[in-house]
């Protein structure tokens, strides 16, 4: 077993799992990655990020939500 027994997290593998994690449009999620910092690593035709590091992420954002309003219904 691996990790200290604290929530380690775990990765998630696509654009949709991460938005959907972040309770946000995958269209959002991208332009955060793009404009906002938002830690996700990107590989040939695919994309990830850990939820430790989005969770992060969040705490220190001081963004508003406003710029999830692109593209979402």
């Amino acid at each position: 077993m691996e990790g200290s027994g604290l929530d380690d997290g775990r990765w998630l593998s696509g654009w949709k799992s991460i938005a959907t994690y972040l309770g946000v449009s995958v269209r959002c999620c991208q332009y955060r990655a793009k404009h906002r910092g938002l830690p996700v690593r990107k590989g040939i035709g695919s994309v990830s990020a850990h939820t430790r590091d989005l969770d992060s992420w969040m705490c220190k954002s001081t963004q508003s939500y406003a710029d999830c309003n692109v593209g979402a219904k």
